[in-house]
């Protein structure tokens, strides 16, 4: 089950609704201080309900390749939301990491599934 499919990258106090079912809400928020091309301290949040999980933390990213989730929804069809993020904090390659719900830890959301870096030039 898709939520949605497209590469969307969130700005320091912006937040992604993110619906999986018809009574199953999700939050993504981004944090960080931003200056020009550049943001530090970039994190990303899930939350549904009164559960929030700090996802990623990237020191500086940098506004020529930022980092985006790639993929919303039920890879794993156990009714929860799992992510694929390109945690990449330059234009030159990419960092993919999986986040699924079902090797969460008891209080959290998602754990890391995999990750795969994809160098580039």
């Amino acid at each position: 089950q898709t939520a949605w499919a497209e590469p969307r990258f969130l700005y320091p106090g912006q937040e992604q609704p993110i619906q999986l079912a018809a009574d199953q809400w999700f939050r993504l928020s981004a944090y960080g201080l931003a200056e020009p091309g550049l943001i530090y301290n970039y994190r990303l949040q899930l939350s549904s309900g009164e559960t929030a999980q700090r996802i990623a933390q990237l020191n500086v990213v940098s506004m020529d390749g930022p980092p985006t989730v790639v993929w919303a929804g039920d890879l794993d069809r156990d009714g929860r939301l799992d992510l694929l993020a390109d945690l990449t904090t330059d234009y030159v390659g990419h960092e993919y990491v999986l986040y699924v719900s079902s090797l969460a830890s008891a209080g959290n959301l998602v754990a890391e599934g995999t990750r795969l870096g994809v160098p580039g030039c």
